[in-house]
């Protein structure tokens, strides 16, 4: 048996939402919901959970000492395509 559940009304997407938090700061002078400081941290663990499975599953400290690390995205690896248009190409791989 198949149930439909409403949809919420005024539900916006996060990059909309971000727009919308910026420009109320703009607007107001107050502080943005979510720091660049916030971004950054949550940035170096989602690359400490990233180096802990390269690693083998190890526990890995924060901060992080290697300030070099990165996430690159596996478009970068694969000539800045997106994945989805290499499937269509039917490029081995993708």
């Amino acid at each position: 048996m198949r149930r439909s559940f409403p949809q919420p009304r005024g539900r916006r997407s996060a990059g909309v939402n971000v727009v919308y938090d910026l420009l109320r700061c703009i607007e107001t002078g107050d502080p943005p919901l979510c720091s660049g400081e916030d971004a950054r941290e949550a940035l170096e663990i989602a690359i400490a959970t990233r180096e802990s499975h390269r690693r083998g599953r190890v526990r890995v400290d924060l901060p992080l000492p290697d300030r070099q690390l990165q996430i690159v995205s596996y478009e970068d690896m694969r000539f800045n395509i997106p994945r989805g248009i290499l499937r269509k190409r039917g490029v081995a791989g993708a």
